[in-house]
């Protein structure tokens, strides 16, 4: 007689954990970041200083091409922790537990950035830190930047994830 028997398993994260593999493996996917400062980020995260990453495909005049955003609403975040809803289960078939609204959006930003030889760079947004914002910075290895300028209009779209709803991943990319 033969017998078959099927094992399924669940990986459940907290929340906070969950959202630093999405910014980690987007980072490591689209730019050439430093293993100290991806930690320093993924610090920013954890505590909350950092609300968006933005990386941005430039060309050789370093305007802006294209454009891959993730937003964290700490927020909504917040309202999660509070209710007790303190981990979280990605999607089963997520690959490597990648959102698929940030993996599709990384996929086709990449081909962009290949297409048209572009180079990527990344800036961070904040909260209001207040009197902390200097040594902030200072903790996390950041100075003042700002967004490239676009080579020319753009075109976007917004990915909400069900299943970490406090995260948004928008796409841009010249018209």
């Amino acid at each position: 007689m033969a017998m078959t028997s099927t094992l399924s398993t669940t990986k459940t994260y907290p929340r906070i954990d969950l959202l630093k593999l999405q910014v980690s493996i987007a980072l490591k996917r689209t730019t050439n970041l430093s293993d100290v400062s991806l930690q320093r980020l993924l610090k920013g995260v954890q505590n909350q200083w950092i609300n968006r990453i933005d990386i941005y495909g430039v060309d050789f005049a370093n305007e802006a091409r294209c454009q891959l955003g993730i937003l964290i609403d700490w927020q909504r975040h917040q309202v999660h922790i509070a209710a007790g809803r303190t981990t979280v289960s990605p999607h089963k078939g997520w690959p490597d537990d990648l959102a698929y609204e940030l993996g599709d959006s990384m996929e086709l930003f990449m081909e962009y950035v290949r297409e048209h030889r572009l180079t990527t760079t990344w800036l961070t947004g904040h909260p209001p830190l207040g009197e902390w914002r200097a040594a902030i910075f200072a903790e996390l290895g950041l100075v003042d930047a700002y967004a490239p300028p676009w080579a020319g209009g753009k075109v976007n779209v917004t990915f909400n994830v069900p299943e970490l709803d406090e995260m948004t991943v928008d796409l841009y990319l010249l018209e």
